[in-house]
């Protein structure tokens, strides 16, 4: 096995999504969009799968986190009664996989947060990527069917 990919954290978070942006090209991961203006998502996808958004912010310099996000169409002012509220609060409360919400318009935000230090090694994040986005995709079968249009 080769020299792993690490990316160092940076107060530049735009930077930093570049840098990520081509280390997870580097690994096989389809670039949709990189961010060209701050506080805009980079945005990745494998073959046939969700496009996941990326969101780096950086705290301290051995503080650092990914927002890595998946947004699901929903079913509109159905989602944001309070029956669908409720069941996906209890949907929140029982699992660890991700964070739920709607938004504005019903449509389903999957959240879940990738931790660092001073350093981000893109070859653990890429296969917990891969991970996350099998676990999703197989939970959301399950689980979210309700809510998605």
């Amino acid at each position: 096995m080769g020299k792993s990919m690490r990316i160092q954290a940076l107060e530049d978070e735009q930077a930093f999504a570049h840098a990520l942006a081509d280390a997870l090209e580097q690994l096989g991961w389809e670039i949709v969009h990189r961010p060209s203006l701050e506080n805009e998502p980079l945005i990745v996808r494998r073959p046939s799968t969700y496009r996941i958004l990326l969101r780096y912010v950086h705290h301290q310099p051995q503080i650092n986190r990914i927002l890595i996000y998946v947004l699901f169409g929903g079913r509109g002012p159905e989602n944001l009664g309070l029956e669908a509220l409720r069941a996906v609060n209890r949907l929140n409360d029982t699992y660890n996989l991700a964070k739920l919400s709607f938004d504005e318009d019903g449509d389903v935000w999957c959240q879940t947060v990738f931790p660092f230090g001073a350093a981000l090694d893109a070859e653990l994040f890429s296969a917990y990527l891969e991970w996350w986005d099998a676990a999703l995709t197989a939970w959301a079968q399950e689980h979210l069917e309700p809510f998605v249009a």
